[in-house]
């Protein structure tokens, strides 16, 4: 899990940084997340940083736009979701992968 981590950063942090701000729940989520995140304190990441929050913060509204049914799965930070998102991603991810298995073996 820690490997998936750390090379999902890995592509956030080189993934050219794209100017973004978070909605106002975007930031009460990120309030509860292991961030902690605030508006000043995502003001002053690195716009790749800044970058890494808003596609962890995108990729959760599209798990949640499309009720945990995902095509594939985009890199994201878990530190920039809320305890209780992280299990929705988690879950998603999950039934992706036993779909896609079950689809190999027939």
């Amino acid at each position: 899990m820690k490997v998936l981590f750390l090379a999902a950063l890995a592509v956030l942090i080189s993934t050219a940084a794209q100017a973004c701000t978070p909605s106002e729940s975007d930031f009460q989520s990120l309030a509860t997340s292991p961030s902690h995140l605030t508006p000043s304190d995502f003001s002053a990441l690195t716009p790749a940083y800044q970058n890494a929050v808003c596609l962890t913060r995108a990729f959760i509204k599209q798990v949640d736009d499309q009720k945990g049914v995902l095509t594939d799965v985009k890199a994201y930070s878990a530190r920039y979701l809320t305890p209780a998102e992280k299990l929705r991603v988690e879950k998603a991810s999950e039934d992706l992968v036993v779909k896609t298995l079950a689809a190999q073996r027939h």
